[in-house]
């Protein structure tokens, strides 16, 4: 009887595929001489059965969904994967979500021209090469502890649920050129080394930038005159903002000891008028 790969994929399920090599099966075996295109091969095996949990994965050739058939509600996890050719999902239309946890990417993450209609997650994670979500609708994207060692391209991207980034080491560009955001926006504990651009973007809801460092030339520079838009601990073209949103929030505080006063003051008159 073969024996079966030991690698454990999620907390309450372990993987089924018969051993390779080290008591792992060839997608978690970490080794060059796999067949060409057996990543793609597999995960389309699985993905007709409706299993979607490639963890601990290992391709080196890359990958696409292209063609691929993905059903509504679909929660595809790609958590502890590697990829050293790149990740690509284009000209598609998928009502699934995406969890990148822990994944790496050494020849770029490519979604383009699609509409992903549930959450992407990318955590603990390293991109390399390119990462683009350019021409996209997405429902919310949450990217958290990640280096992204290349140019992260937002550009033409229409988000409609929260867009939140926090510890992130953004080693080259950053483009959200005529972006159009929905839902919040939160921007925390960010190092961007290099130019950013959110030229002709559109917010819709509170846009915050906090415990922020812009390295590079920020575009368009008035964003720093917007008070609709909250700067705390932002270093932008040069100048340190420590709260831009203060004058703000003293008026809001005066305002509230001042109607705290005329109530006392006005339940001492009645009280007088008794």
């Amino acid at each position: 009887m073969p024996q079966v790969c030991k690698q454990k994929i999620s907390n309450t399920q372990n993987c089924d595929r018969e051993e390779y090599k080290d008591g792992l099966c060839i997608i978690h075996h970490n080794g060059k001489n796999k067949p060409a295109n057996i990543f793609r091969k597999i995960i389309r095996d699985d993905i007709y059965r409706g299993f979607y949990n490639f963890s601990y994965m290992i391709s080196y050739d890359g990958f696409s969904l292209e063609e691929l058939k993905i059903e509504n509600d679909a929660e595809i996890i790609f958590r502890n994967s590697y990829f050293a050719g790149p990740f690509q999902i284009k000209n598609r239309d998928l009502k699934a979500s995406f969890d990148f946890t822990d994944a790496n990417f050494d020849s770029g993450l490519f979604i383009t021209l699609s509409d992903i209609r549930k959450e992407i997650i990318i955590k603990n994670s390293n991109i390399s090469m390119d990462l683009n979500l350019s021409l996209c609708n997405f429902d919310s994207i949450i990217i958290d502890n990640a280096k992204i060692n290349c140019k992260a391209d937002f550009s033409n991207s229409y988000i409609n649920g929260k867009l939140e980034f926090n510890h992130i080491h953004f080693k080259d560009n950053l483009n959200f050129l005529n972006a159009i955001f929905r839902d919040d926006f939160a921007f925390q504990n960010i190092i961007v080394e290099k130019d950013i651009d959110f030229r002709n973007s559109v917010f819709f809801k509170k846009m915050k930038f906090e415990n922020v460092e812009f390295k590079g030339n920020f575009k368009p520079a008035e964003i720093i005159d917007n008070d609709k838009i909250e700067l705390k601990n932002v270093l932008i073209n040069g100048k340190l903002i420590e709260n831009n949103q203060k004058e703000k929030e003293d008026k809001k505080k005066l305002e509230k000891i001042k109607e705290a006063k005329e109530k006392i003051y006005k339940k001492t008159i009645l009280k007088e008028k008794e």
